[in-house]
């Protein structure tokens, strides 16, 4: 099993919780079709993630922990 990059978790970490969780998960589950599925939901988020002001930028993590 690989790790994601940088730019695979950051995008990530804006949708699900536990992006390194999610990723073990998918592969677990889904050993065929985990890269395609990886790249898909990276490719949904990335432009969102990017268009997004940084400043005072919180990961989905940090908002479920925050309780909004």
């Amino acid at each position: 099993m690989r790790e994601l990059t940088a730019e695979e978790n950051e995008v990530l970490a804006d949708v699900v919780v536990d992006p390194v969780e999610w990723w073990a998960h998918v592969q677990s589950t889904n050993p065929n079709v985990c890269e395609s599925m990886l790249a898909s939901k990276v490719a949904r988020y990335k432009p969102a993630f990017d268009a997004k002001d940084k400043t005072g930028y919180q990961t989905r993590a940090e908002i479920e922990a925050a309780g909004a």
